[in-house]
């Protein structure tokens, strides 16, 4: 099946179209140059358009984000979210409940304020593994429950949690186990900051978070999604590329004039 277009690819290929037929008909008509040449700037100008908004919007991500590559390995060996395929009835309320291969449950929901100090605990634990590996450094190192919180001014994001096992009345219910944040931009979603405690990786909850993303993506009528991964990272690119994302491109951080991120793309 062939991937479906983005509703900005669409765009820009319409005013192509009108911009050639255009020309062509003035050229019928004979008009000056100075005419032909300032209509003809206006069109290129219209036609890129498209491609300069959603160019900025990335842009300004990087600037806010740039560390949003895929924060801790997790490769699927449990049982997937029991989310439909279809498109969920409420994308601001995803939930979906599964079964680690240990048999304790666990489930995904979206994220509250109540849980941000605990998610930016899970964010550093998580990425710690890398720490001295990657250049320039996460800044997951140093999350914070009050950076989130920015964050979540224009993204949203989902967790995992599993029932505490612990018999302390005082203990909290529910352990938080992996989060994924991910943000609606021009024409497509933008995932990020996926996590997974290392305690409990290799269950499919990593898959099972980037399974809700996707089902909420499809729901929004969007049909394509992104994700960053470094370059010093190839594992965990390998591991997205399973779940059928290719590479876009490559972009640097400031001041680094090498590649240091792999975008990756996905159709849905």
């Amino acid at each position: 099946m062939q991937p479906k277009r983005s509703s900005a690819a669409l765009l820009q290929y319409a005013l192509m179209v009108v911009l050639v037929i255009l020309l062509v008909y003035l050229l019928n008509r004979r008009v000056s140059p100075l005419v032909f040449t300032t209509i003809f700037l206006v069109g290129v100008i219209l036609a890129a358009l498209p491609s300069i908004l959603s160019g900025y919007r990335r842009a300004q991500m990087q600037d806010r984000f740039p560390n949003r590559e895929k924060i801790s390995p997790s490769v699927p060996a449990g049982k997937r979210s029991s989310a439909p395929d279809k498109p969920m009835a409420d994308a601001s309320l995803a939930e979906s409940f599964a079964t680690g291969e240990t048999g304790a449950a666990w489930s995904i929901r979206p994220i509250t304020d109540a849980d941000l100090l605990e998610v930016a605990a899970l964010l550093r634990k998580a990425f710690e593994e890398y720490r001295g590996l990657l250049n320039p450094p996460s800044g997951a190192h140093e999350e914070s429950a009050e950076q989130l919180r920015l964050v979540l001014k224009d993204s949203r994001a989902l967790i995992a949690v599993v029932k505490n096992p612990s018999i302390d009345a005082n203990a909290p219910n529910d352990r938080i186990v992996g989060c994924v944040f991910y943000q609606f931009l021009f024409d497509h979603v933008y995932l990020f900051r996926l996590a997974v405690l290392p305690g409990y990786r290799c269950r499919g909850i990593g898959h099972a978070l980037i399974q809700q993303v996707e089902d909420i993506t499809r729901y929004a009528d969007i049909h394509l999604i992104q994700l960053g991964v470094r370059t010093q990272l190839p594992e965990n690119q390998a591991f997205y590329e399973k779940l059928g994302y290719k590479v876009l491109r490559y972009e640097a951080h400031k001041a680094y004039p090498e590649p240091t991120v792999a975008i990756l793309q996905k159709s849905l």
